[in-house]
């Protein structure tokens, strides 16, 4: 697989891109590859709705109040995928362990934590694949500077 990435202008560039994120490493990149290749943009929603980590909110019959959930359907190889890179992220990475730490604290229960990071790694993910630019460590969200500041 490595060869055929490597023989492979944007193959190589989109794989640069997607390993320089931290959890992501050959499979998960290469796994993207090959399901996303070719389709930019990306939006973070729907690849998180596709496939099942999305909490979608149950609005008709009987389960009018019922909490919003994830399906739990998809692909299962990359769902396997993401449920690795968020475990490993939450083990490795100090910024997503505060993250973790934060979300313990409130309360939450495991499964609720690592779809919360797989979706925050989507999200990571899509932004990387559509800004073309690598995984900035030091990078704050428009939303995160706007706390700050006020």
């Amino acid at each position: 697989m490595q060869a055929l990435v490597d023989g492979h202008d944007g193959l190589k560039r989109y794989f640069a891109l997607l390993t320089s994120i931290p959890g992501v490493g050959p499979v998960t990149a290469w796994l993207w590859l090959f399901v996303f290749y070719g389709q930019p943009p990306l939006h973070h929603k729907q690849i998180a709705s596709r496939f099942g980590f999305a909490p979608h909110s149950h609005q008709s019959g009987s389960a009018l109040r019922g909490k919003p959930r994830s399906s739990g359907h998809g692909v299962a190889a990359m769902r396997a995928q993401m449920t690795m890179v968020a475990r490993s992220v939450s083990t490795h990475c100090p910024k997503f362990q505060g993250y973790k730490k934060k979300k313990t604290q409130e309360n939450k229960c495991g499964p609720i934590i690592r779809n919360n990071l797989i979706n925050k790694m989507i999200k990571i993910m899509c932004a990387i694949w559509n800004s073309q630019t690598l995984y900035d460590p030091q990078h704050t969200s428009r939303f995160d500077r706007q706390k700050q500041a006020a």
